[in-house]
Parts: C-alpha cells; sequence; structure tokens
C-alpha cells in the first residue's frame, strides 16, 4: 500500500478528495513478470481484481500507469463522501471489507505471478 487517506469533509479537487482512498503499486521485483502475463491473461487479472470489490461501495482503477514507466496499480476509492469529523462507521466498515478484498485480490495475483 503507498496511501490510504480518510477523506476530507467539504473538498473535492485533484489534491483531497471528500472520499476515503486507497492506493496500491506492485513490487518492484513482480513488475517483469507481471508484464509478461498481462499480454497473456489480462482477463483472470480483470476478473481477480474486480471479483473482489463491492463496486456499489467502491470505485477501482487498475492497470499499468501511463505516466511511470513500470508502475502497476490497483487504486479504490470510497463512493460515500465522509460527512463528520469522527469517522463514521460506514467509512471503518469501508476500510476493513476493502483490506479484506485486497488480500483476496493479492493472493489472485501472486497465484498468476508464481
Amino acid at each position: 500500500m503507498t496511501s490510504n487517506c480518510e477523506g476530507h469533509i467539504g473538498t473535492a479537487n485533484f489534491t483531497q478528495k471528500d472520499h476515503p482512498i486507497l492506493r496500491f503499486r506492485l513490487k518492484e521485483r513482480f513488475v517483469e513478470t507481471m508484464k509478461a502475463i498481462c499480454s497473456q491473461q489480462q482477463q483472470k487479472i480483470d476478473s481477480t481484481v474486480d471479483s473482489a470489490i463491492d463496486k456499489r461501495m467502491t470505485k477501482v482503477r487498475h492497470g499499468w500507469d501511463q505516466l511511470r514507466e513500470n508502475v502497476y496499480f490497483i487504486d479504490v476509492d470510497s463512493r460515500i463522501k465522509r460527512t463528520s469529523v469522527e469517522m463514521e462507521p460506514y467509512i471503518e466498515n469501508w476500510f476493513n471489507e476493502t483490506v479484506a478484498a485486497y488480500e483476496q485480490i493479492d493472493c489472485g495475483l501472486v497465484t498468476l505471478l508464481t
């Protein structure tokens, strides 16, 4: 994981979001293997990511970064905005469910990469 944020109340711009986010990047040691399997098993990769994430609550983007070479990313954003300074229970639940989903994704990708 490279970044996480609970969201900032009342903001919605490029540098700050008003909803929780998590950012993941593939470790450098797996990049060459991932490049090799992407062309052969892209549907399995897509399915691994898409089947783990609850798309009703979460937006997910994954793939090769267009601006940085050799960076494979999985970015997840909650669809629910923060409404309180205190962390709302549904935000805590979103983090717990998203981390559990990422564990499934991680296991699936490790299986494909090894």
